[in-house]
């Protein structure tokens, strides 16, 4: 059984997925991403404030425009994500962020953890999609 297969049915979550596309595009990955979320999710547009993070009962984050989070909210989501490990966070973004990280704007670390999968909400092809229809048969 391959490992996010283990996973998901393990832990029955979403690891943190990264969703690059048109808005369309994205809000149709999110829907069907959406059954996989064991409660209520805390939606961020950015920019914006990016405190109070989620408290105990938040099924997941979603956070849009992930590409404008600051160098201090950057900081202050990867502590989060340090405490709070069992909230998967879904990011949403209309281009890639991995420039951002090369050019020294995003924080590395936060990338590689806010980015163990990346679903092309464009061209539907990823893991995230993988998740999606495999769990569709299970539902």
């Amino acid at each position: 059984m391959p490992v996010l297969e283990k996973a998901r049915d393990q832990y029955r979550s979403v690891p943190n997925i990264l969703i690059v596309g048109s808005e369309g595009a994205a809000e149709t990955a999110l829907q069907e991403l959406s059954f996989m979320f064991a409660g209520p999710a805390d939606i961020r547009v950015l920019p914006g404030p990016l405190l109070p993070l989620p408290r105990a009962n938040c099924a997941a984050l979603i956070l849009r425009n992930v590409e404008s989070l600051t160098p201090e909210q950057q900081m202050e989501l990867a502590q989060w994500l340090d405490s709070r490990p069992g909230v998967p966070v879904v990011s949403v973004n209309s281009s890639s962020v991995f420039p951002l990280v090369g050019a020294g704007t995003f924080s590395d670390r936060l990338y590689y953890r806010l980015n163990m999968i990346v679903e092309d909400a464009v061209t539907g092809v990823g893991t995230a999609s993988w998740l999606v229809n495999s769990s569709s048969v299970n539902r």
